[in-house]
């Protein structure tokens, strides 16, 4: 896999190529994703975890991706107009007994609107929501406090912001 930053042509190019393996086929893709930095702000956060620990997230939703995709030799297109990425880059000196929660998605709503979710629940000596927040479009939005509900993995998940804004049951 290779990714290249375009950074003065707002893009990443990502290539890949799988050869066939174990009666896998072989997985080819060749991306585009635009990311214009002046166009959709990014969520970038820096927290302490403890005295001599930190941590940083710097994460950008909903960006356009185009190109294709090919899976034992059938092509997919991946149409700009249809297709989303999103980034992560998050990095820290976590606890060695550090968990968290976390949930990210990006759609393209039904009125076309470019829509990003990248949401968390850090559960170390605390609980700490740190990675909260909602794109539309160009906007970017801070959400407070969100709750991941659960009896166990396999059952219903529910997702909940404490203003409301987020309640989505998986």
């Amino acid at each position: 896999v290779t990714i290249t930053n375009r950074y003065e042509s707002g893009a990443r190019v990502l290539e890949g190529r799988f050869p066939e393996s174990h009666g896998s086929p072989a997985i080819q893709f060749d991306l585009r994703i635009v990311d214009e930095p002046l166009k959709k702000p990014p969520m970038v956060v820096s927290w302490p975890l403890n005295a001599l620990r930190s941590a940083l997230a710097h994460k950008v939703g909903a960006m356009a991706v185009e190109g294709s995709i090919s899976v034992g030799g059938q092509r997919y297109e991946v149409p700009a107009e249809h297709s989303m990425a999103a980034m992560d880059h998050t990095q820290g000196f976590f606890g060695t007994r550090t968990s968290w929660l976390w949930a990210s998605m990006t759609a393209l709503s039904d009125w076309g609107a470019h829509i990003a979710l990248d949401v968390d629940e850090l559960r170390n000596d605390q609980t700490l929501n740190r990675n909260c927040f909602l794109w539309i479009d160009r906007a970017l939005i801070h959400l407070p406090n969100v709750t991941f509900d659960y009896d166990q993995p396999a059952h219903d998940w529910r997702i909940h912001s404490s203003d409301g804004r987020v309640d989505l049951t998986f």
